[in-house]
């Protein structure tokens, strides 16, 4: 065998300063030394642990490497640091020919063109998976340990985000030309020795004990580790460029660059949240005592040990204060944490994230003991929104984090979001956010870098608001996500006002499968409110036995069935207008939401202006559609004035927004969202109209018969929203009902629905054999709802060696326009596609409104990314379709989107895989169902 001289391995670079230019004024002008690169990635890592790494990802690591936390850490460093030795293949180090290094190579020996198979244009073997392969060779000579430490190579050579498969990995271990000869695998063999010696002599290494497992779950959060102290130990400006020979040398220097990289980016030492008195984390609620609810929570016994992970369920009406119950809980939870930590808000959708984002930057404040609480808004564009900008953080609020005066603070945090958090990737990493679920749900789909995210939540506090709102598929990777949570050592708090019993028997299993749940032989008499505690490898209901939580206000809701007819709804909210009633009409599409407030709008004839007749759903562009949500949290909301308003929209108002009507209006809805509709009834104490002093609801549906079904599949379309039989059975239980009772009927009337097998009323033949036909379909979705969710997720806790096996998928980012759908890592079931809508004036120009007023801000450089300020003109026109013919259609003829459009969006990444929607007189005529833009109305689908 012909050997590489022993320094050979000095001789690979890792990567380039692209930003600078030798004397020639080419770029690049710096190549950094693998060998220093790698040592930067391992004090990074190091560093990481020491400050940054959850509690209970440490202590997981330790256990199972049977060293101390100091010795498990510098252990695991050190093969952190080796991720990227893949690089020193041919492949990678061929990228740059007329480097100078190469010649040096060839002088040394390397065959940089080795013979056939390999195509230095073409892109090889990954040098994360070259990575994997390498260390996976080099552990099958007599000293290594196979199993363990080959899982342990796979995820730290995963840090680019995409998986590889061992079948893969196996077979190029000694595979030329992709690994290299005999020459390129010695030298690799002594940088491999030489990294080992010299982080030894600093940080005497630790032997893992011989019965290791192959592939513990926290594994997946050594991913995400990896990822983070590569992305931060490849920070130039904070390493030294010239690094000379001596790797001992350079070891207190690269730990001094390590140390200047986590500072830049803000990771200072995480200072848990203070679990304060209840006044003083919420003083706007200092003159209140906390409900029965929130002081349960407030009570709550805590496990002994603060990395236990616990999962707590909340079920209480709206208005109880389930959110800042939560918060209260968090603040607990986080203040036993020593390292790691914080805390993640997830809601359904922007909009309900948007109307958390004061509250939840308030208790920061209040919660926070330092002068500065990085914080990030988390959903898709979100640094666009206007509060991003005000809380980005300036040079001095980066500074505060390493000033010892203020980590003792009292006074109250300001809540800033650190530039480097600022990616899409990177949101989650910031201590504390508030964001979409969706967020959270791509930790568990194979999308990349998946792993990051679990990382990102491990050790924190995860509260998920609206749990009732999630479809079979988002429950199923909700589930799969709970399990995750605790595997990785975090806290969940789920909130919901009617949660069926099913539902949150599959969480709790999700949770933990082993878990010893209470008998519950009746879950219509299971106690309401409620809290469950799933802690320990058991689950307690709070309290445990005597008097049951009591909710804070009861209330009688008289009900009624009204006629869906446009005409007649109109005609129920006149009269209720004429006696100065503040009403709410809830309709299950938006299409019947523009029908609807068209006829609403010409029974009033003008007796109310624009401030008090308001249509809200989700088919108006951005801008027009957060102007809206501002007016209808005033005009609507708890401090809303006095005399008579409406207000028509979709399921967008019947979530998280606090609003107070007299009277309400909802289409035929399922069980539980009826509930939740109805909790905006009488929400807040204030003087009613007389003719309203009790809160109504009045439920539209067409009559039936006896025997018979209400006709909500061929002549509303609801079902397309909801499932036939739970609108059926909603429709049946609520027939004879004159009023509810809450909170005593919440669960009797869920259950009644959900723990229903089948219908209580007797069906005549021909219409049984209907209800049976449509409930056999809607299970035929629900499996291939299961069905979809199961070939995107990624295995369970304990089943992590299966990741591994070939045939898993790589999916998309969801983000990705152009990935096909059956690659997508899709959050929610089905597609939809985000347009920026555009007016084009009979001269050519683009504008943003109808009336050619505000041009589009298009124009610039050909290959120069728009200003964020022209961005942000653009978003603000934008707007979701979820329409298959307009989505194929946009899809299919994006080459024929203006030219300045397609040029602008090729070079803004912020713009990236949405379309233009040109319209011409306020009409969009390209698909078959011409779209027009009405100012009151949206946009609005029609049929010609």
């Amino acid at each position: 065998m012909t050997t590489a001289p022993t320094e050979s391995w000095r001789l690979f670079w890792a990567n380039t300063d692209r930003d600078r230019k030798d004397e020639d004024g080419h770029a690049p002008a710096w190549t950094r030394p693998l060998w220093a690169h790698l040592l930067d990635v391992g004090h990074t890592a190091l560093l990481l642990w020491e400050r940054v790494v959850p509690d209970s990802i440490r202590k997981a690591a330790a256990d199972t490497l049977g060293m101390s936390d100091e010795e498990a850490g510098a252990w695991l460093s050190f093969w952190i640091g080796l991720h990227d030795l893949g690089k020193a293949i041919p492949s990678f180090q061929y990228q740059q020919p007329d480097a100078p290094y190469l010649k040096r190579m060839r002088e040394r020996g390397f065959t940089l063109r080795p013979g056939p198979g390999f195509d230095p244009k073409q892109p090889g073997l990954h040098h994360g998976h070259a990575t994997i392969a390498i260390l996976y060779r080099e552990q099958q000579k007599p000293e290594g340990v196979p199993g363990f430490s080959e899982s342990l190579a796979a995820f730290v050579g995963f840090h680019h985000g995409q998986l590889a498969h061992a079948p893969e990995w196996r077979k190029v271990a000694c595979h030329y030309p992709v690994i290299g000869d005999e020459r390129w695998q010695h030298a690799q063999g002594l940088l491999l020795r030489a990294m080992y010696e010299t982080w030894d002599r600093h940080y005497e290494l630790a032997r893992p004990r011989p019965d290791l497992p192959s592939t513990p779950d926290w594994l997946l959060g050594l991913a995400g580790w990896a990822t983070l102290a590569d992305w931060l130990g490849s920070y130039a400006p904070a390493f030294d460029r010239n690094v000379g020979d001596d790797l001992d040398t350079y070891v207190e220097r690269s730990r001094a660059g390590a140390e200047e990289a986590l500072r830049a980016a803000g990771f200072a030492e995480r200072a848990p949240l203070r679990a304060l008195p209840f006044a003083e984390l919420f003083p706007e609620l200092a003159d209140f005592e906390p409900r029965p609810v929130q002081q349960a929570l407030l009570d709550l016994g805590l496990p002994s040990d603060p990395a236990e992970p616990t999962l707590t369920i909340v079920e209480a009406p709206t208005g109880e204060g389930k959110t800042e119950a939560a918060l209260a809980l968090a603040a607990r939870q986080q203040a036993r944490a020593e390292r790691g930590g914080g805390l993640y808000l997830a809601l359904p959708t922007q909009a309900t994230t948007n109307g958390l984002l004061d509250r939840a930057t308030a208790f920061l404040e209040q919660a926070h003991p330092g002068s500065v609480a990085s914080f990030r808004l988390a959903y898709g564009r979100s640094e666009l929104h206007p509060a991003s900008e005000a809380l980005l953080a300036s040079p001095d609020d980066l500074a505060a984090l390493y000033d010892d005066d203020a980590s003792s603070a009292t006074t109250k945090a300001r809540v800033r979001s650190l530039r480097w958090f600022l990616g899409r990737k990177r949101a989650l990493l910031a201590p504390y956010g508030l964001g979409t679920i969706d967020q959270a749900l791509l930790g568990v789909l194979y999308a990349r870098h998946f792993f990051l995210r679990l990382y990102a939540l491990a050790g924190k506090t995860v509260v998920v608001d609206e749990v009732h709102a999630y479809d079979t598929y988002m429950n199923a990777l909700l589930e799969r996500l709970l399990g995750w949570l605790r595997a990785l050592g975090a806290h969940v708090i789920l909130l919901s006002a009617t949660l069926p019993a099913n539902t949150r028997r599959a969480l709790l299993q999700a949770w933990h499968a082993e878990a010893q749940r209470p008998d519950e032989h009746d879950d219509a008499a299971v106690p309401y409110p409620a809290v469950w505690v799933a802690a320990e490898g058991s689950v307690r209901r709070v309290p445990d036995g005597g008097k049951p939580l009591a909710a804070s206000r009861s209330q009688r809701c008289a009900l009624e069935r009204g006629d869906p007819a446009p005409e007649t709804v109109a005609e129920q909210v006149y009269q209720a207008v004429q006696n100065d009633a503040v009403v709410a009409v809830v309709c299950n599409t938006v299409q019947r939401a523009q029908d609807v407030f068209e006829a609403i709008r010409a029974k009033l004839g003008g007796q109310l202006g624009d401030d008090d007749l308001v249509l809200f759903h989700a088919r108006f562009v951005r801008q027009e559609r957060q102007r809206i949500e501002t007016h209808v949290l005033e005009r609507f909301g708890k401090r809303r004035d006095a005399g008579p308003a409406v207000l028509v929209g979709t399921q967008v108002i019947e979530q998280s927004l606090d609003l107070d009507v007299d009277l309400m209006l909802s289409d035929l809805a399922p069980i539980d969202l009826l509930l939740q509709r109805a909790g905006r009834l009488h929400r807040h104490d204030r003087t009613r109209p007389p003719a309203h002093a009790e809160p109504r609801l009045v439920w539209l549906c067409p009559v039936w018969d006896a025997g018979s079904l209400p006709s909500v599949t061929e002549a509303s379309g609801w079902c397309k929203v909801y499932g036939s039989t739970v609108l059926w059975r909603t429709a049946y239980l609520l027939k004879n009902r004159d009023a509810w009772h809450l909170p005593a009927d919440y669960r009797p009337l869920i259950e009644a629905v959900y723990g229903a097998d089948d219908m209580d009323d007797n069906l005549a033949p021909d219409v049984l054999v209907r209800w049976e036909e449509v409930c056999e379909k809607e299970h035929e979705r629900l499996v291939t709802s299961q069905r979809n969710a199961a070939q995107r997720i990624i295995p369970a806790p304990g089943d992590l060696a299966s990741i591994f096996e070939s045939g898993k998928p790589n999916l998309a980012d969801d983000d990705d326009e152009q990935a096909h759908p059956s690659v997508k890592a899709f959050t929610r079931e089905g597609d939809s596609v985000e347009v920026v809508v555009l007016h084009r004036r009979k001269d050519g120009g683009l504008f943003l409104d109808p009336d050619h007023r505000e041009a589009a801000p298009l124009e610039g450089d050909r290959d120069k990314a728009l200003s964020k300020e022209a961005v942000r003109a653009l978003l603000g026109a934008s707007v979701r379709l979820s329409q298959r013919d307009f989505i194929e259609h946009l899809r299919d003829h994006a080459a024929n989107e203006p030219e300045a459009w397609r040029q602008a969006a090729e070079a803004t990444p912020s713009l990236y895989g949405l379309h233009a929607l040109v319209m011409r007189d306020r009409v969009w005529s390209e698909a078959k169902r011409p779209l027009r833009w009405d100012d009151r109305l949206g946009l609005r689908v029609t049929s010609s």
